[in-house]
């Protein structure tokens, strides 16, 4: 039931770094610590956080790298020494990172605790009790950070504009979990949007979602929607999500999902096609043809998508 209402899939790891190493390495590649203090990777389905504390690891094992490599000598206050030749990023370095660059939502809410979880569990990897209570003393400041601002609850799909007046009561607002991006991520909207996206968005047919949720299926089909793949015949959820991604990233930033690939034959896939081809979004297909990526219970015939805005041939 959870499966067919919220497409709730595990994504398998190696999935998780192919997608990273497509997306999130090229991004970071040149860039100094100091050009990347506003850089931002999210995940706009983030569940249980896979995706993040991947993206989380790449990016600490990315700085730690371009210390060692500049004089590891002069970065004293970023990285300290644990053995010969052996470096680690100091705590604070740690916990800035996180706070600076890692960004998720998912609409369920228990999934959003176990993700910042996940990512405290990771950010104190490593440490320990002397060292943290080093930190504290130092800087006054709580040793694990609030996660709240940067991993929210919400429905990435649907913001409070698209609710119609005549229902914008609490029922439906509780049943709809809308989520305005330029009110809970207002620094990273002014700045045009995210650098990188990443995710496995749920994939949930139409006629799922007309069964668990049709005031929302009626809100993807509105005549006001931003969704050019939700008013052409069938659709699936995940096509959503590949729009909302492009929207929300800003116009050198790059996306990364896994999705099923029969939108590259059906009928019904037509509008996605459009939408790729028109706007020459497609950088990079990564075809799983009959591998059964999510294991032998799930049967799903997936692909990576990676996609930019820049006109790709």
């Amino acid at each position: 039931e959870v499966r067919e209402s919220s497409g709730v899939v595990p994504t398998p790891p190696y999935i998780v770094n192919d997608i990273l190493e497509r997306t999130l390495i090229p991004a970071l590649s040149g860039k100094t610590p100091d050009e990347l203090q506003n850089f931002t990777l999210a995940d706009i389905c983030c569940g249980s956080g896979v995706f993040l504390l991947g993206a989380y690891d790449v990016l600490l094992n990315y700085h730690l790298d371009w210390y060692i490599k500049q004089n590891e000598g002069h970065f004293q206050d970023k990285i300290y020494e644990v053995g010969k030749g052996q470096w680690r990023l100091k705590f604070e370095e740690k916990r800035d990172i996180l706070l600076c660059t890692i960004r998720g939502v998912d609409i369920d809410p228990n999934a959003v605790e176990v993700a910042k979880f996940s990512l405290l569990l990771k950010l104190i990897e490593d440490e320990t009790s002397e060292s943290l209570r080093a930190y504290a003393d130092a800087t006054k400041k709580i040793v694990l950070p609030k996660l709240d601002n940067i991993i929210r609850f919400g429905n990435s799909l649907i913001e409070h504009k698209a609710l119609p007046p005549s229902k914008n009561g609490d029922d439906l607002i509780d049943k709809i979990i809308p989520f305005t991006w330029k009110d809970e991520f207002p620094e990273e909207m002014k700045a045009d949007g995210f650098d990188v996206i990443v995710g496995n968005p749920p994939y949930i047919r139409i006629q799922n979602m007309v069964n668990y949720s049709p005031e929302e299926v009626a809100l993807y089909r509105d005549k006001s929607s931003p969704y050019v793949t939700a008013k052409i015949g069938n659709f699936d959820k995940y096509t959503l999500f590949i729009e909302r991604s492009l929207d929300l990233i800003s116009p050198v930033g790059g996306v990364g999902l896994i999705v099923p690939n029969k939108f590259m034959t059906t009928a019904a896939g037509e509008a996605v096609r459009e939408l790729m081809t028109q706007n020459q979004l497609l950088k990079e297909i990564v075809h799983f043809g009959a591998q059964q990526v999510f294991g032998r219970n799930t049967s799903n015939y997936t692909c990576t998508l990676i996609l930019n805005k820049l006109k790709n041939d």
